[in-house]
């Protein structure tokens, strides 16, 4: 295998610092041992007498693995607004930009109270004339989406705060509407049960 990370470790096994080593050419020295490369540590440690890494500190790699879903689902919460609805047969986004085309739109029908018709892009680029009516159905439609979207990402924000274990929140779902389809399921099945 050539060139290989490895750890140099004092005698308790903890990282005194990282070397790349030819393991086909070099002498690997005492105390030096690879990285696993199919696992991630936030503190890791040598057990000689089982030959392999741990984690040694757990709290620290949970709350390292919670902030970083916290991270993702915030991220996804901005793609779930842009995916939209639907109204009319036109896809509508309400990410951070279509929430400011809707609130330029309604500034304006606010300082022009004859206006009966309102322009928006739809996801797609096109622009489409729609009533005044219809429109405060899609802002109403798409704050209801945003409403929904915070709601899940709360919830599930305690839930992940609520995790104790590392087996626990690497084994949840690391896309949001993965894990707003999860909850929910669960949710129907108590319901149900």
């Amino acid at each position: 295998m050539a060139y290989l990370e490895y750890w140099h470790v004092d005698d308790e096994g903890n990282i005194i610092e990282r070397y790349v080593l030819n393991n086909e050419t070099q002498e690997i020295p005492p105390n030096y041992f690879p990285t696993n490369p199919d696992k991630s540590y936030y503190r890791p440690k040598w057990d000689f007498e089982k030959g392999e890494w741990y984690e040694s500190d757990l709290e620290g790699a949970l709350r390292v693995e919670k902030d970083a879903l916290q991270g993702v689902y915030l991220s996804h919460k901005e793609e779930i607004l842009h995916k939209g609805f639907e109204y009319n047969d036109y896809r509508i986004s309400y990410d951070t930009n279509g929430q400011q085309q809707f609130m330029m739109a309604l500034m304006n029908l606010t300082l022009r109270p004859l206006t009966t018709t309102v322009t928006i892009m739809t996801k797609d680029n096109q622009y489409v004339t729609f009533t005044k009516e219809q429109f405060f159905e899609m802002y109403d439609l798409g704050e209801q989406l945003k409403l929904y979207v915070q709601e899940k990402y709360d919830e599930l924000y305690q839930r992940i705060e609520a995790i104790e274990t590392l087996e626990e929140i690497l084994s949840m779902p690391r896309h949001l509407q993965d894990a707003i389809n999860l909850i929910e399921n669960k949710d129907r099945e108590a319901t149900n049960g």
